[in-house]
């Protein structure tokens, strides 16, 4: 149990950072605007993920072209997987879109099990399943006796399509290859130059951080920085069930303080979800 600790403990402090970030992202971008959100909160990121490397020491590593071409389409993955969290917190609810984010795990293992990584089991292949029958269950509300997709559904599966892809980069190749800090300095600076470049926000005076941006960015460094650490420690598994938790401290927070409110049918697809992920990485 000694061993697990460390990555335990990272995996805890990554759902936490992330599970607030996801709901400041919610404040933050309906104020703002999607891409203006992104540019300041992931510049602030930056400043701090890339001092805290000056400051320790760390230098971008050698790596094989190969390598840096992987990296440079996680990079491209995190930045689809950033946007689309952000369009879909701005537009939906936090406790149905936190949810159907977080099965990015079941799409990290189907991934490990297609590349022949990892095997499915019984028991792992019902979890994919029970995941993705909760994001059916989540995504689908009653309007008129009519079913129709909830507001920013759409872009919460694009972001769990991406980040599961991520994750699964990030955990067997990127961070094995460069370290966690230049993983989040790459990804960081590719956001922030994206967001700067398509919405114009370099020169522009709504740059200007808010103090709910300040928080946003210490939580996206706080939040992927531990999660990184987590992965070099190779505890894979332990790392990426807590760190998946942040939805349910997104959703808790939404339910709380927002006062958001879903149908019965849904509070059971983000049941099904929150299970079915704890329970495929615990099989």
């Amino acid at each position: 149990m000694a061993d697990f600790m460390g990555p335990a403990a990272l995996g805890m402090a990554a759902a936490a950072f992330w599970g607030s970030g996801d709901f400041l992202v919610n404040i933050v971008s309906r104020r703002v605007g999607t891409w203006t959100a992104l540019f300041q909160s992931h510049l602030i990121a930056l400043i701090l993920v890339g001092g805290a490397a000056a400051a320790l020491g760390q230098i971008l590593p050698v790596a094989s072209p190969t390598a840096w071409t992987i990296v440079a389409v996680g990079a491209v993955l995190n930045l689809v997987m950033i946007a689309s969290l952000y369009r879909a917190l701005e537009l939906g609810p936090l406790p149905v879109v936190a949810p159907i984010v977080s099965s990015y795990a079941g799409i990290a293992a189907l991934l490990s099990f297609m590349s022949g990584i990892d095997t499915v089991s019984a028991a792992r292949g019902a979890c994919l399943a029970a995941i993705f029958a909760g994001v059916v269950l989540t995504a689908i509300e009653k309007d008129g006796g009519q079913a129709r997709p909830r507001s920013g559904v759409g872009w919460a599966l694009l972001c769990a399509g991406a980040g599961g892809a991520n994750a699964w980069l990030q955990g067997f190749v990127i961070v094995p290859a460069i370290g966690a800090f230049w993983t989040l300095i790459v990804d960081a600076a590719v956001v922030t130059m994206v967001a700067g470049a398509v919405g114009g926000f370099l020169a522009s005076r709504t740059a200007r951080p808010t103090p709910a941006t300040l928080a946003l960015g210490v939580c996206i460094a706080a939040g992927f920085l531990s999660y990184f650490l987590g992965l070099e420690t190779g505890a894979l598994i332990i790392v990426n069930v807590l760190s998946s938790m942040c939805a349910a401290v997104t959703a808790l927070l939404g339910a709380w303080l927002l006062g958001h409110r879903i149908a019965r049918l849904q509070w059971a697809g983000v049941g099904v979800i929150l299970a079915g992920v704890v329970a495929l990485n615990l099989v």
